[in-house]
């Protein structure tokens, strides 16, 4: 009997240790898989925010004003290409952060070389030949001369006005009233001399008439733009 319950203990204190074992296996598989599951998540968590950095950080695109882009300020205007391709050559970019007035002296500027490039192409044409200053386009050419340097006068003023006091917002009304006068006439002026020119013909020994006509309607498109 004492031999039967000697034996029922051994057997029940086995039976003890190996399922204390396996429950400490159990546990131990159950914490290895926990552990491995936080790693994995904390891992794709980690390349999921830094794909999403590098996306922001390839998609984001500078902001025009702040990097003092042109294009900031020829989106606003009617003539955004001849704007850029204008002013993108002359104009200091970074001056952007310091208000409109860089802006408006440099717009000033360009129509004003604008209008000289039409002079010269004005004086090379009425150069060409004596039978073209007493033709019908040879006089329109002498009237656009006029209308040309009365608008180099006009937008010179502007600039000068300008070249006292940059801060526009300093300016009296008067100056500013002056300022919009003479441009707008200086817009209507280029306009006439390339009507005047539209409706005429033109042949081979004309040169430069063409040139005159394009240089007008670019500078009418500067100021008005």
């Amino acid at each position: 009997m004492d031999s039967t319950n000697e034996s029922f203990t051994i057997s029940s204190q086995e039976t003890f240790l190996a399922n204390n074992q396996n429950s400490r296996s159990n546990n131990n598989l159950k914490t290895i898989l926990l552990a491995s599951l936080i790693l994995f998540i904390l891992i794709a968590s980690s390349i999921l925010i830094l794909s999403s950095i590098s996306k922001n950080k390839q998609s984001k695109k500078p902001d025009p004003y702040e990097s003092g882009s042109s294009h900031y300020y020829c989106h606003l205007t009617k003539y955004h290409k001849l704007c850029y391709d204008s002013m993108s050559s002359i104009i200091n970019t970074t001056v952007l952060k310091l208000g409109p007035g860089p802006i408006f002296s440099t717009s000033l500027q360009v129509a004003i070389n604008q209008l000289h490039n039409v002079s010269i192409s004005i004086t090379k044409s009425t150069s060409s030949s004596s039978s073209f200053n007493n033709s019908l386009v040879g006089l329109r050419i002498f009237d656009c001369r006029a209308w040309v340097n009365d608008s180099l006068r006009r937008l010179n003023q502007s600039l000068s006005i300008f070249g006292v006091d940059s801060n526009i917002d300093a300016w009296t009304y008067e100056e500013m009233d002056n300022t919009r006068a003479w441009s707008l006439i200086a817009k209507d002026n280029a306009y006439k001399c390339y009507l005047a020119l539209e409706d005429v013909m033109v042949d081979g020994e004309e040169e430069g008439v063409e040139e005159v006509k394009l240089g007008v309607e670019k500078a009418r498109k500067c100021i008005y733009g």
